[in-house]
Order: C-alpha cells, then structure tokens, then sequence
C-alpha cells in the first residue's frame, strides 16, 4: 500500500557553512535527512518561543 503523499513547501536558503556542517553531523548521528533534522529543531525552537511568550 503506498504512503500517503506529505503536503510540503520548498524551502531554499544561505546558511553558514559551519551551521551546514553541523547539521550534517547532527542529521546523520539521528540518522534522519536533514529535511527531518531541520523540520524537528524548527519545531522545538518555535515551540520553545511560544511557551516563552506566554
């Protein structure tokens, strides 16, 4: 049976390349993409922001 197919948006951008490869490291000690690496530390950070915002 075929997965369900992910709503998504394209993200492009310019990062550091010492950022870059931290995430790279990051992504592979999770053993995850970076698209899921970068989606999972997004959502904690903004999480985080809003719990602190309130």
């Amino acid at each position: 049976m075929a997965r369900a197919k992910k709503d998504y948006k394209a993200l492009n951008i310019k990062i550091e390349s010492s950022i870059y490869e931290r995430l790279e490291i990051f992504a592979e000690e999770k053993g995850q993409t970076k698209t899921k690496a970068v989606e999972r530390l997004l959502t904690k950070a903004m999480d985080l922001e809003e719990k602190d915002n309130k």
